[in-house]
């Protein structure tokens, strides 16, 4: 297990005992930021900073074109 922390991910820490975990975001607090974040993409990819056609902006665009569904567990 030492290994995987230490060369695998090395970002990740051991939570000492007694401390507690911050709990993940909830879907509704993700999901309420997604137009955001679509004006953001939406923005790059209108103002000719990212050409036209490239790696960059068709990664732009498939990540503006995500559609996220809430966990429903």
């Amino acid at each position: 297990m030492t290994w995987y922390f230490r060369i695998s991910h090395p970002y990740i820490i051991c939570i000492p005992a007694g401390h507690s975990v911050m709990p993940a975001e909830s879907d509704a607090a993700v999901l309420g930021r997604l137009p955001s974040i679509w004006d953001i993409l939406n923005d790059l990819m209108i103002s000719d900073e990212v050409p036209n056609g490239s790696h960059v902006y068709n990664e732009l665009q498939s990540a503006y074109t995500l559609t996220f569904v809430p966990n429903q567990g």
